[in-house]
């Protein structure tokens, strides 16, 4: 039995689903791609029987002010989460005894992204006990607002105001969008529910209108001349350093951050497809992305594609540089053609654009030793190296003989994975020349025959972790890092969790490895910020693993202190 606000019951869907507590401890294991995970059976939920009853307010941590809307979890309890009414309370009622935890959540109120998330509230109840006047603080997020202009002035409407945030465990640094808004009537944008952190604002209008002009005779082939407002940076264009990013602090409200976009001319990129022209049987679409790998992810111009003159055309592009990259694709087969253009002030003259076709790979896996396992869910995927990604990623199920097939694979560099078994890639072999998994290249019209081998003989460490956790952190984590570098380029850093001061991690690929303890930081943020995890080696302790190895260590926990400077001299 729960209660808040009868409005609150409006809350859209997705606001109402519960977040289910992770449930599971993380075996560290030498599987290619993704690290294996043991799950654990948590002990049946508490039935909702019996007198006992848990009331409490969420308010905010800066000013203490309730919090309305709030979403309240009860764990251990089936029971449908609580919604905060207009004072922030919340009340679970009919609870028989047992120990529970709560947690709070808002949409205003982000959890923080380098820090550890606030640790949920644990509450013992004994029969019919009843519990008043529990305090959940959410931390706020921060806000900015402004608006945007013309060049004259003007307010524009329609205008999308992008937060953009570098993205952790990228070989090279990318930009991603977080929270966005888009400029009213008046021109005005308003973003909310920011995490702390350093950012860049974009501004994108999307509005095209005619340019000046003398007469020009209009055909099929000739368009009128178009413009389109600039892209424009708060506080300044991004670059790889990072310099310029502005900082928010939790609850901060920045105001009066303006944009003024002026009008540039554009020109209209047209052209005709050849090569394989069975990709246009195949759902082909065309887009230019620009080659700056910081916004390549972020902003593309799409077109148009018309398969009955095999032709394509993308309007109303602003000068810069790009890759014209079109896909084609379906359940089993993929095509690709990209080339690089330079877009000035004319208009380029029609282009030619190349359709390849994917290649197909058959292969076997062979398994050392005497006793191979079950590989009833096997699978072989190729994961891609290049960036931006422009086609599928080709997987194939491995069948009961051992052998899969997998087709549309398109040129370029990619990583072999193999998952869902106990074991390690121990060599590769493309056609009849030895290649690394962790990274080898595909050349136009390949094809040809994989063999894999897989090693059995998995390591195992076991040791202990000295050393104080920071107050208030709950969870202790232990991260190995594989000092081989092409295996940490594909993010192949493992964490899992620790109970007490001892520890055990089995299922390791044998190597070299650096052992890490932490605590008071989300873990994500050691395991994909390689530049972090780097200007800690110092604390890391190294280990030599061979096949079937079982070794000892002692592990300390590095100080919050160093943690959080290594991490705000990468950022």
């Amino acid at each position: 039995s729960i209660e808040g606000s009868p409005a609150d019951s409006q809350l859209p869907e997705a606001a109402m689903k519960p977040c289910i507590p992770l449930a599971c401890a993380l075996a560290l294991a030498g599987r290619i791609g993704a690290q294996q995970v043991m799950i654990t059976r948590l002990p049946q939920p508490q039935t909702l029987t019996g007198n006992g009853l848990i009331e409490g307010t969420v308010i905010n941590e800066i000013t203490h002010e309730p919090v309305r809307k709030a979403q309240v979890m009860l764990g251990s309890a089936n029971a449908p989460p609580a919604v905060t009414d207009a004072t922030g309370r919340f009340v679970f009622r009919n609870l028989g005894p047992g120990t529970y935890w709560l947690q709070a959540s808002h949409s205003l109120f982000p959890q923080p992204t380098r820090v550890m998330q606030g640790r949920p509230l644990n509450i013992t109840l004994g029969q019919d006990e009843q519990k008043h006047d529990l305090v959940i603080a959410l931390t706020p997020g921060a806000t900015i607002s402004g608006s945007v202009f013309d060049a004259d002035g003007k307010p524009l409407a329609g205008c999308y105001v992008q937060s953009l945030e570098f993205q952790l465990g990228q070989p090279t640094r990318k930009l991603s969008a977080r929270n966005s808004a888009t400029s009213d009537s008046r021109g005005r944008y308003r973003i909310s529910g920011l995490p702390s952190g350093r950012y860049y604002l974009m501004v994108q209008c999307q509005q095209t209108f005619p340019a000046p002009h003398p007469l020009i005779r209009t055909g099929p082939d000739v368009d009128l001349p178009q413009q389109r407002y600039t892209l424009e940076f708060y506080p300044s264009p991004p670059d790889a350093s990072g310099g310029g990013r502005f900082t928010l602090a939790a609850g901060a409200d920045l105001r009066g951050i303006d944009f003024q976009v002026r009008a540039t001319a554009t020109v209209t990129v047209r052209g005709r497809f050849t090569g394989d022209l069975e990709a246009l049987r195949h759902n082909p679409w065309v887009q230019l992305v620009p080659r700056d790998p910081l916004i390549g992810d972020i902003l593309q111009y799409g077109g148009m594609a018309d398969t009955r003159r095999n032709t394509f055309r993308i309007e109303a592009v602003p000068p810069g540089r790009y890759t014209l990259a079109a896909i084609a694709q379906d359940e089993a087969r993929a095509y690709q053609a990209k080339i690089p253009i330079d877009i000035g002030a004319e208009t380029p003259a029609p282009m030619e654009l190349a359709f390849l076709s994917g290649s197909t790979f058959t292969g076997s896996i062979e398994f050392e030793g005497d006793q191979p396992p079950i590989l009833e869910n096997a699978q072989v995927r190729l994961m891609p190296m290049d960036s931006p990604i422009y086609g599928p990623t080709p997987f194939a199920k491995v069948d009961k003989d051992s052998t899969f097939a997998l087709s549309g694979v398109l040129p370029g560099r990619w990583r072999l994975q193999v998952e869902n078994f106990m074991g390690y890639v121990k060599s590769f072999t493309l056609g009849d020349r030895p290649a690394s998994p962790h990274g080898f290249s595909i050349g136009p019209g390949s094809g040809g025959v994989m063999r894999i081998v897989i090693g059995l003989k998995l390591a195992q460490i076991e040791g202990t972790i000295t050393g104080t956790k920071p107050e208030g952190a709950t969870n202790l984590w232990l991260m190995a890092v594989p000092d081989d570098p092409d295996r940490l380029a594909e993010g192949r850093i493992s964490v899992t969790s620790v109970e007490g001061s001892h520890f055990t991690l089995t299922g390791l690929e044998p190597g070299k490895y650096r052992l890490y303890a932490f605590a008071g930081i989300e873990p994500g943020v050691m395991q994909q910020n390689p530049g972090v995890v780097k200007a800690l080696e110092d604390r890391g302790v190294q280990l030599d693993l061979g096949e079937g190895a079982q070794a000892t260590t002692e592990v300390q926990i590095i100080p919050i202190g160093e943690l959080l400077q290594a991490i705000q001299e990468q950022e």
